[in-house]
């Protein structure tokens, strides 16, 4: 007995099993790719303003600090960033940086890194009391609060930088 062009049962049932497993696969990774955060053309062009005020401008005014500052910018020049500037951001929270860079609608998260990923350290002067003392706490240049897993929208915005001689990655998040 030959058994030329049949199929074994077996044969059948496991070619079966695999191309259902393949299409659930497919299907479970399509959901997971189409449930991802929306983006809006807005939030992205809002993002990229963000973006560029704080990497191409020095604000306003230009020698702003914590009591003066209108709008909030990072470099002097275009595309260096200044640790004075950077010093006194660390004073803002996420609200008073939210309303000094015209992002009302969105929450924002930003920081800014080396090109290895390390984040950039700022030596802030401490005060007691209003009195200076002679010491330097270091923070790391992370502003505000990392999007949701439930965020509904989110926008994106990377721009390269010079900070101290070195090159740096400033990543700006827009979400809600």
């Amino acid at each position: 007995m030959t058994r030329k062009g049949q199929i074994l049962s077996l044969d059948a049932l496991f070619a079966t099993i695999i191309l259902i497993s393949l299409l659930i696969v497919f299907n479970n990774s399509w959901i997971l790719l189409t449930a991802q955060a929306e983006t809006n053309p807005s939030a992205t062009t809002d993002a990229q303003m963000v973006l560029d005020r704080f990497i191409l401008n020095p604000g306003y005014p230009e020698t702003w600090n914590d009591g003066n500052v209108q709008l909030i910018g990072l470099s002097d020049p275009p595309g260096v960033l200044q640790e004075s500037k950077l010093r006194e951001l660390l004073d803002f929270n996420a609200s008073e940086i939210q309303n000094r860079t015209g992002v009302t609608k969105y929450n924002l998260y930003f920081n800014i890194t080396y090109t290895n990923g390390t984040a950039i350290r700022v030596a802030r002067n401490v005060t007691l009391l209003g009195i200076p003392l002679p010491v330097e706490i270091e923070n790391e240049t992370v502003f505000g609060t990392y999007p949701t897993i439930n965020s509904s929208e989110a926008a994106y915005a990377r721009g390269v930088t010079w900070y101290k001689d070195n090159r740096t990655i400033v990543n700006v998040i827009l979400w809600r």
